[in-house]
């Protein structure tokens, strides 16, 4: 592999996109884009970073760049994608991929069309802890999955009453994605969403969305499930996961997670780390896309199952705001 150049579009969680990328063989250099020009200096110091410009655009026109990183608001992730598809250039977007199916639909059609890999940056699937169960699932040793639970606590509360956060669709498609996108990989594609909200810390203020959200999820393969997204819970962040099989019962947990083969039987810890295997949270995206890239093959979260997990967001959202089941949309 002929070494590269990378375009990083954003410096919050574009900084830890680059983490790393200074020190890998196959990367030539590094160059940062924001709009913020006192934080973009420092920011690109730090990482190490080759050159910074202000302008998106014209990383997307530099020949010597391979790879561009979009980790922008979300609503800036279609139309910045797409223009590095177009131009040829392999692209690892950051969650949600999209605020609506429409827009993620677009970025699905560019990828096919360039032939370039879109990849989105959903790290759970990196975690050992998850790729231990996900081990599990395959492997049958739970059986069939005929039900499963999933939380998703993370008091962002600050985050969301200020700057474009609050205006997300919904805090399922802005923090909970992460809870679908793994449920999608362990289980399987969902059918059908039925979802109640409420609001609790943010009930007086101007956001759109509520910050508590629980579906429930009726998978194409029989399996039920709910999904709860809580962005204001008064607790540590915590992915909470149980998946319930004909054989036995998984459960993510801290410190460690818990597996019983049977009702009778003694559980079993899983001490799989609660960690990416390898790198940092976010730059592990960044290093997996470019082994993808070097052998040629598709990324753990390619660009249509990304647009499936947004299909799923979407539906839930539909369902909060009729208060009617709706179907999930097939990608």
């Amino acid at each position: 592999m002929d070494p590269i150049g990378v375009g990083i579009i954003g410096t919050g969680v574009g900084r830890r996109h680059a983490q790393g990328l200074v020190d890998d063989p196959r990367v030539e250099k590094v160059v940062m884009c924001s709009t913020d020009e006192e934080t973009l200096g420092r920011v690109a110091v730090e990482v190490g970073a080759s050159e910074t410009t202000t302008q998106w655009q014209s990383l997307i026109d530099r020949d010597d760049l391979q790879v561009i990183s979009v980790a922008t608001p979300d609503q800036l992730h279609s139309e910045m994608s797409i223009a590095a598809l177009r131009a040829g250039k392999h692209v690892l977007c950051e969650k949600p991929m999209a605020p609506t199916l429409s827009e993620a639909l677009e970025m699905v059609k560019a990828s096919e069309a360039s032939g370039k890999k879109l990849m989105v940056n959903h790290v759970l699937r990196f975690y050992a802890r998850f790729q231990r169960i996900k081990a599990l699932v395959d492997g049958g040793e739970l059986g069939e999955i005929y039900a499963v639970e999933g939380d998703y606590l993370h008091n962002t509360v600050d985050r969301i009453r200020s700057g474009w956060v609050k205006t997300r669709p919904s805090v399922m498609t802005g923090g909970g994605i992460h809870l679908i996108d793994q449920l999608l990989w362990l289980v399987g594609d969902v059918e059908e969403v039925f979802c109640y909200s409420t609001r609790g810390v943010l009930k007086d203020s101007d956001v759109e969305s509520p910050d508590c959200m629980m579906a429930i999820l009726k998978f194409v393969n029989g399996c039920v499930g709910k999904a709860m997204t809580n962005m204001s819970a008064q607790r540590p962040a915590l992915h909470n996961l149980i998946l319930f099989g004909t054989e036995g019962v998984v459960m993510n947990g801290k410190p460690d997670g818990v597996l019983y083969r049977g009702h009778r039987s003694e559980p079993e810890a899983i001490t799989d780390p609660y960690a990416p295997v390898a790198g940092g949270t976010k730059a592990v995206g960044m290093a997996h896309l470019l082994d993808c890239i070097e052998q040629d093959v598709e990324p753990l979260v390619n660009v249509k199952e990304g647009a499936r997990g947004i299909a799923v967001c979407e539906a839930i959202n539909e369902s909060y705001r009729t208060g009617q089941p709706v179907q999930v949309e097939v990608v």
